[in-house]
């Protein structure tokens, strides 16, 4: 997920999936800002399985080979940039609910949270989905630098190791929250490496599939969700890992084939979840804190908890849109005054 073009050529069909990954984060969320996990669990359980994960999948299918110096400065500027920016503007936020609050320790938790552990929501606050951006800088500088140093398939069995590591690690339900998002970053390794095993088999004849392969997909991963419950990438919570990495391939196989469909037949709203990918992180960084907003009032008024999702999901939609601008402008320009600080180094 990039807020910059990724290659000089976009993939339609790439841009296609990722705004459909980000439509299914941000619905996950209003069923999380309205209360509905219990309810609408399978849901839920369904989306958790493979949507942080497809984003890393993506990222390993359009990574190329770099300097590692280089590596670090690219990703430095389209992740860390964009996440600071965000953490500025919550640090704004909780200031201010701490002055509310009367709570000094709201304002060092958060700063904790952002500097050392994002993956902690109880530090991070309404800011929580932003880990995903230390977790992909960590994947993308450690996996070139994996590569730059194997060339054959000690690589993959260096990546396959840590993987399992953290798979073992996370079955400890008293395991403590490790800093700079290293749980989901083993993870994330296997996953950006199946992404870029992916290149062999991603022609176009092979992401067009007749329909009863999308359901056989769809059947494996439900049997799969009620044998392993409920997985989260964020708090490393995967208990079976080889299931959680058959989800995780499988579901974003299936909505890669239907980015595919939707491409061939020139459906309607493609151009939509075009600009939803190109702007994704941005979408993924604020998306949390307004729909908490909006579903502070959708609940008060909407007594049914579908609508309630659905209304809190389609403002929270237009409302982001209506501040990618903004957002887009800041991060651009935070990107331009880092790059010329790299190039004077």
């Amino acid at each position: 997920m990039g807020h910059k073009v990724m290659e000089k050529k976009r993939r339609a069909d790439l841009d296609i999936l990722k705004g459909i990954g980000i439509l299914l984060m941000v619905f996950d969320h209003s069923i999380n800002v309205c209360g509905g996990y219990d309810r609408m669990a399978l849901v839920h359980q369904y989306i958790q399985s493979f949507h942080m994960p497809l984003f890393f999948i993506v990222s390993g299918f359009l990574w190329r080979p770099r300097t590692n110096r280089d590596e670090i400065r690219k990703k430095a500027n389209s992740l860390i940039v964009p996440y600071v920016v965000f953490a500025i503007v919550y640090l704004v936020l909780i200031v201010a609910k701490a002055a509310v609050k009367a709570d000094l320790k709201i304002i060092i938790r958060f700063a904790a949270g952002i500097i050392i552990f994002p993956t902690n929501a109880g530090y991070t606050d309404f800011a929580s989905p932003i880990w995903f951006l230390i977790a992909l800088f960590n994947v993308e500088v450690i996996y070139n630098f994996i590569r730059s140093r194997f060339q054959n398939g000690g690589g993959t069995v260096l990546i396959i190791f840590l993987a399992v590591a953290g798979c073992i690690y996370s079955l400890n339900p008293d395991f403590p929250i490790l800093p700079f998002a290293i749980e989901p970053t083993v993870t994330g390794l296997l996953l950006f490496e199946i992404g870029y095993s992916m290149k062999k088999w991603s022609h176009q004849k092979y992401l067009c599939q007749p329909f009863y392969i999308i359901g056989l997909m769809l059947f494996i991963q439900i049997l799969l969700l009620k044998l392993n419950g409920t997985i989260d990438m964020r708090s490393a919570r995967y208990y079976n890992g080889f299931m959680f990495f058959i989800s995780a391939v499988f579901g974003t196989i299936v909505y890669w084939i239907i980015s595919n469909l939707l491409l061939r037949y020139n459906m309607k709203g493609i151009s939509g979840l075009e600009f939803i990918s190109r702007h994704s992180l941005i979408y993924l960084g604020i998306n949390f804190f307004t729909e908490m907003v909006i579903a502070k009032v959708v609940t008060k008024v909407v007594p049914e908890l579908l609508l309630q999702v659905i209304i809190t999901f389609l403002i929270g939609m237009i409302v982001m849109t209506v501040l990618v601008k903004p957002f887009d402008t800041v991060i651009n320009e935070a990107q331009k005054w880092m790059k010329k600080r790299f190039e004077t180094q």
